[in-house]
C-alpha cells in the first residue's frame, strides 16, 4: 500500500496530497487522514486521478451526503448530485465578472449550510481558469480587534439570487425523485447566519461573509450595514496574504471547506472548461460566539425574503 504524502502549498492554506488511488477503495485509516487534511489546511488537492462519476461520488461521500444542485445542469440517472459545469471560455472576466462579485461559498443561504466541496478536472484551456481560495480564519485573525468585537454581535441574511418561477422549475428538473433531497425556492430564500462562525468541526473561528450570497446585514443601521458590509468583503477579496491560487491540470481534484473558506473561478480563458462538482450537504446550524439562538430565529423569521 502506498503511503499518503501531505505537502502544504501555503502558509495560510492548501495541501496537496499524493501517494493514493481514489479511483479504489480507501482503508479506514486512509479516509481518517485524508479527512484529518481538509480540516487541517482547509483545502486539499489530488493530482491525476481519472476517475468515473461513480467513483467521483463515492469518495464525496465519505465526507457526507452530496446533495444536487437545484439550477445547474448534472449528470442525470443515478449521477444526479454531481454537477457538470461546463464553459465554452466566452464568459470573460472583462465582461461579466469581477472579484468583488465572484468570490463565494457554496450552500451559505441553507439553514445547514454545506460542509464541503469536490471539484473535479475534466476538460481544460491550454491557459488559465485557475481557481483562488482565501482562508475565513485568517481573514477573521487580521481584522482589528474591535472589528472582530463587532462582527461577532451580528448577524447576515444569505440567499440564492434571483429565486424566481423560472428558478423553481429549475429545482424541479434537476433533483432526485427522493422526497428528501428536493429543496424549494422557500428553503434558499433568505437564512441569517453569524458574521462570525465557530467551526463546528476545529472550533476555530472564521469570518463568514462573501459578495455573491450576502445580501444585508442586521441590527444596524443600514447606511452603517451597508459600508460595514463593504469593508468586510473587500477585506476578504484583497488580502492575498490569506489566497492561494490553483492551477489545474487534468484530472486534479480539490475538496475545500466550505464553512471556512471563499473561492473565486478566474474567468480569463476562451476555450472549453468542464469541471465537475459534487456539494455535501451540512448537517450543523452554524453558530457564533455565545449567541443567543432563540432571538436567532425571531430575528430570522422576521427578516425572511417573501
Amino acid at each position: 500500500m502506498n503511503t499518503i504524502k501531505i505537502e502544504r502549498l501555503g502558509p495560510s492554506l492548501g495541501a496537496q496530497i499524493s501517494g493514493v488511488d481514489l479511483s479504489r477503495p480507501l482503508s479506514n485509516a486512509e479516509a481518517a487522514e485524508i479527512r484529518q487534511a481538509f480540516l487541517d489546511h482547509q483545502v486539499i488537492f489530488f493530482r491525476d486521478q481519472n476517475l468515473t462519476g461513480e467513483q467521483f461520488k463515492s469518495f464525496a461521500q465519505l465526507f457526507g451526503k452530496p446533495y444536487p444542485h437545484f439550477v445547474l445542469k448534472n449528470l442525470g440517472g443515478d449521477l444526479k448530485d454531481v454537477t457538470e459545469i461546463r464553459s465554452d471560455g466566452s464568459r470573460r472576466r472583462s465582461a461579466t465578472l469581477d472579484n468583488k462579485v465572484a468570490w463565494h461559498t457554496d450552500g451559505c443561504y441553507f439553514e445547514h449550510p454545506t460542509e464541503a466541496s469536490f471539484l473535479l478536472a475534466k476538460e481544460l484551456p491550454p491557459l488559465g481558469g485557475d481557481t483562488m481560495f482565501a482562508s475565513m480564519y485568517d481573514a477573521y485573525d487580521t481584522l482589528h480587534p474591535a472589528l472582530r468585537r463587532a462582527a461577532e454581535e451580528l448577524q447576515a441574511l444569505h440567499s440564492f439570487p434571483d429565486v424566481t418561477s423560472k428558478t423553481q422549475q429549475g429545482f424541479n428538473a434537476n433533483l432526485s425523485d427522493d422526497p428528501a433531497m428536493r429543496v424549494d425556492s422557500g428553503s434558499v430564500a433568505g437564512r441569517l447566519q453569524p458574521l462570525v462562525i465557530v467551526h463546528p468541526e476545529t472550533g476555530r473561528k472564521a469570518l463568514f461573509v462573501n459578495r455573491l450570497f450576502t445580501r444585508q446585514i442586521v441590527g444596524m443601521p443600514e447606511s452603517q450595514a451597508r459600508h460595514f458590509l463593504d469593508l468586510l468583503i473587500e477585506h476578504c477579496s484583497h488580502s492575498p496574504e490569506f489566497q492561494l491560487r490553483f492551477q489545474w491540470k487534468l484530472g486534479s481534484l480539490a475538496v475545500w471547506d466550505n464553512r471556512c473558506t471563499l473561492h473565486y473561478a478566474v474567468s480569463d480563458y476562451s476555450t472549453s472548461r468542464t469541471m465537475w462538482r459534487i456539494t455535501i450537504s451540512g448537517t450543523n446550524v452554524l453558530r457564533g460566539p455565545e449567541r443567543d439562538m432563540a432571538q436567532d430565529h425571531r430575528a430570522a423569521q422576521e427578516m425572511r425574503i417573501q
